[in-house]
This record gives C-alpha cells, structure tokens and sequence, in this order.
C-alpha cells in the first residue's frame, strides 16, 4: 500500500511550487527551486508536529514566523542576482557565473559561454 498524500496537501505543494518558481524567476532564490520548495515544506511539517506535540498552554505561538523567516534566510539571495527578468538580462548574469560552476568541464563552460555570447550578440535580438 502506498502513502498517497491528500488532495489538500497535493494543492498546497502546488501553490508552494508556484510560489517559489516566482521566487526563482525573480533571482531571489541562493539555492535550487526543489531544495527551496523542500525545505519550506520540511520546515512547515516539523513545526507543526512540534506545536501538536507541545501542551497547548506550553506552545511558542511565534514558532511558525521564527522558522519560516529561518528558512527565508537560507533559501533567499539578500538582493536579487537580477532585478531585470529580461532574457538578456538573466543570459549577461548567468555568464558571469559560468567560470564558477562546478561540476562541468572546461570545454562545457566554454561551450555555455559560446551559447551565451551568441544569443546576447544575435541580430535577431532573444531568439
């Protein structure tokens, strides 16, 4: 037998997903979107397993705004690597970073800097 989660939770993760693919699109994110949407979810899950477990005369009632801004810290750049979304925009801060990712070779990231350079010097604007 499967654990299926409810339809309930199935629509909230949704939302959230949505919510955190904004997030992403912005350039706010400092870490992928599935480790963001994760770690909001894992967090909102164990705080309230938390309070459940807790005598409600013993509650922390500011608990959920002190671990949601907790993982907000962790998840969020603290200005966004792009305030402008354009596509060149987003292609001219990506190439900056292309030196610095790890797990490609050389030729990779000169290959993705190619790509980059090409599609920021195309006649054809953002094709």
């Amino acid at each position: 037998m499967t654990n299926m989660p409810s339809p309930a939770t199935t629509a909230g993760m949704e939302v959230l997903r949505t919510r955190v693919r904004r997030l992403a699109v912005a350039g706010l994110l400092a870490v992928d979107e599935r480790r963001a949407l994760m770690m909001i979810h894992a967090a909102g899950n164990g705080t309230v397993l938390a309070l459940l477990a807790t005598p409600p005369e013993k509650r922390d009632s500011g608990l959920g705004d002190a671990m949601f801004d907790a993982v907000l810290g962790s998840i969020l750049v603290s200005t966004p690597a792009t305030p402008d979304t354009t596509v060149s925009a987003v292609a001219v801060t990506f190439a900056t970073v292309v030196p610095d990712l790890a797990g490609l070779t050389d030729a990779e990231r000169a290959l993705m800097t190619e790509w980059l350079h090409r599609s920021l010097t195309s006649p054809h604007g953002n094709v």
